[in-house]
């Protein structure tokens, strides 16, 4: 799928009921390439233990930062800004049209 990362399932009664794929393992700065949780578990904590998850496992592995993109308007923006994910200010994502 990718090179350098790894995806982790979580599960609710034998049925994957969300993922998360991380890139650029075993660098100093990884990235949340995907995150998914079924609609139906959202709210519960489980997105919340996912990425307290991440966190914990990486930062065992000498890991400095996290990154993912969000797009503002998104309901994963304010959870990712509730769970003390900053702006990079420097970064910024170009697109063009093609018509």
């Amino acid at each position: 799928m990718f090179d350098g990362g790894s995806i982790y399932l979580a599960f609710a009664e034998k049925e994957i009921v969300g993922f998360i794929a991380i890139a650029g393992e075993g660098k100093k700065d990884i990235y949340i390439d995907e995150f998914w949780l079924k609609l139906k578990y959202q709210g519960e904590g489980i997105g919340k233990n996912f990425i307290k998850f991440v966190e914990e496992k990486y930062k065992k592995q000498k890991v400095k930062s996290i990154s993912v993109m969000a797009n503002r308007k998104a309901g994963a923006f304010k959870f990712y800004k509730k769970l003390k994910f900053k702006e990079n200010k420097e970064d910024v994502i170009l697109s063009k049209k093609l018509k």
